[in-house]
């Protein structure tokens, strides 16, 4: 029994030290990008998502550093790999497109006036409204605007919806089935 606890011991020990380790690397990787050396700051990136592939900064600064070499597939790409991996879900095939050749719009088409966010801004704008908390089911990608935000509900094979940035799950509206439906 007390072997069981020595073990127990360091398996926690070990899993501080590799959180500790994916830290430290981060943090170089941080200092790297800072000082322009952006091989090394991609090597430990790519080294972070390895070991832990769940740390979603590590993929939004490689998609940042593809965007600064000008390679719009690979930034998409990983982009893409951080929304995916934050939410588990899989991201709609139509509005993947639709971001890999707009990342985001603001205007009018229709009758109807979107800000549909950049691919990269989704993930934070979720945590600053606090969607997970609020909406679990929702996955916010845009607004009218206004107050309303439209969302992904992964409760409902993925549609959109328009829901109050200030209300309940009570609130939303069904708006298309999917995003070319949406944006038409």
């Amino acid at each position: 029994n007390k072997e069981k606890e020595i073990d127990k011991d360091d398996k926690k020990k070990l899993i501080r030290l590799k959180s500790l380790k994916i830290s430290v690397d981060y943090n170089l990787a941080l200092y790297y990008d800072s000082q322009a050396l952006f091989d090394h700051s991609h090597f430990l990136y790519k080294k972070i998502i390895n070991e832990n592939p769940y740390f979603i900064e590590a993929y939004i600064k490689l998609s940042e550093l593809y965007r600064m070499r000008g390679n719009k597939i690979k930034t998409e790409s990983y982009i893409k790999l951080a929304i995916e991996e934050h939410f588990k879900i899989k991201l709609p095939e139509d509005y993947i497109n639709y971001m890999k050749e707009n990342n985001g719009f603001v205007g009018t088409i229709g009758e109807n006036y979107y800000d549909i966010w950049n691919i990269e801004d989704i993930v934070s704008s979720n945590e600053d409204y606090q969607t997970q908390e609020f909406f679990p089911n929702l996955i916010y990608f845009g607004s009218d605007g206004g107050d309303e935000a439209y969302a992904f509900d992964k409760s409902e094979n993925m549609c959109i919806v328009s829901v109050p940035f200030i209300g309940t799950e009570e609130d939303k509206i069904k708006v298309a089935d999917n995003f070319k439906e949406f944006i038409k």
